[in-house]
């Protein structure tokens, strides 16, 4: 029973505090800084969001161009490579070559 008591002197307290001047003007501060200003926590919440995109957006980038470095590496190293690199992708040919081009539909 002495919690009860307890709760209940602190609840007296604490709607005297409330309804005291500074602490409506401190509630209000706290409102406003939360909810309405261009530091609240929405916009908190928006930027941490948008840094989770950004470090996803920024591992995909990351480990694309590995993938493209490891291509580069290897047609420069390779002549057949770069060969078949240039026919395929470039459609090139050496002179008296025909080339024939199939398209699916």
């Amino acid at each position: 029973m002495a919690g009860v008591s307890y709760l209940k002197v602190f609840a007296s307290q604490l709607s005297k505090l409330i309804i005291n001047k500074y602490g409506l003007t401190l509630a209000f501060f706290l409102l406003y800084w939360f909810f309405f200003d261009s530091s609240g926590i929405f916009e908190a919440i928006s930027l941490k969001n948008r840094h989770k995109e950004i470090l996803v957006t920024q591992a995909y980038y990351t480990e694309k161009t590995k993938k493209v470095e490891e291509e580069y590496n290897n047609l420069f190293s390779n002549e057949d490579a770069l060969e078949r690199f240039a026919r395929e992708e470039h459609l090139m040919k050496k002179e008296g070559e025909d080339l024939f081009i199939i398209v699916e539909e």
